[in-house]
């Protein structure tokens, strides 16, 4: 790691740690350079401003969970298999960018609206591809297709997320068994004729292939959309 990517990635954790700790709009970018330890021209050679340190706070982790999403997605295996794998990785990933996760929740609002418009176009294209592996099975009749998909897309995504809320790594249960617990309920609430055994058996197969690293993304292409995000920034 050289210097200048040290400093960068300092003003990032520290960053991370004021606006999970006191919020975006109450953190001046005067406590962001005390607390990094660095000077204001030292802030400026890598962000143009406090908008931009938060959203490349949003980016990393948001990037980081598509490209994985990606590389499951694309995988030669069956829906259910890809979900379980997917649930598992992204309860993993929310405790590897716990921080991250949390100011990506709680502080979204204060990006501005270009910038926001990037993070919500990865975001869409990660729920459309859970959604798509949804679709796929119920069209191969993995999974009951009396159930919205709708409903169910929204249900996985906000399940393995909303894990950043409780999860708590001293609680006994590491991310990898929260997630094959949570990856058991959705495959057992989804099957199309209810068959724990072959559930469990998915969840087993997700592990293993995490573990072999199948999980790891290749690069990240952005969409480039307008849209409004609901509040614009506030600069100091």
């Amino acid at each position: 790691m050289t210097v200048d990517t040290k400093l960068r990635d300092g003003i990032i954790r520290a960053a991370v740690g004021l606006f999970r700790t006191h919020g975006y709009r109450a953190t001046s970018l005067k406590e962001i350079i005390a607390a990094a330890k660095c000077s204001t021209g030292g802030f400026y050679h890598h962000f143009s401003s406090k908008d931009d340190l938060l959203f490349v706070i949003h980016d990393v982790f948001i990037s980081d969970a598509l490209d994985r999403c990606r590389a499951i997605c694309r995988r030669d295996a069956s829906a259910e298999d890809r979900l379980g794998e997917i649930v598992v990785d992204v309860v993993k990933n929310v405790a590897r960018w716990r921080d991250h996760v949390t100011v990506f929740f709680e502080e979204r609002r204060f990006l501005s609206t270009q910038r926001f418009g990037i993070v919500l176009d990865k975001r869409e294209e990660y729920n459309r591809l859970v959604y798509e592996i949804i679709a796929e099975g119920y069209r191969n009749g993995e999974f009951d297709v009396s159930l919205p998909i709708d409903i169910v897309a929204f249900g996985v995504y906000g399940m393995a997320h909303w894990t950043y809320q409780w999860m708590r790594p001293d609680d006994g249960l590491s991310a990898q068994e929260i997630g094959r617990n949570l990856a058991r309920i959705i495959l057992y609430g989804l099957a199309a004729e209810p068959d724990r055994a072959r559930a469990a058996k998915t969840v087993a197969r997700a592990d293993a292939s995490l573990a072999a690293g199948a999980g790891a993304g290749a690069g990240a292409e952005a969409a480039q959309r307008k849209r409004r995000a609901p509040v614009a920034s506030s600069r100091d």
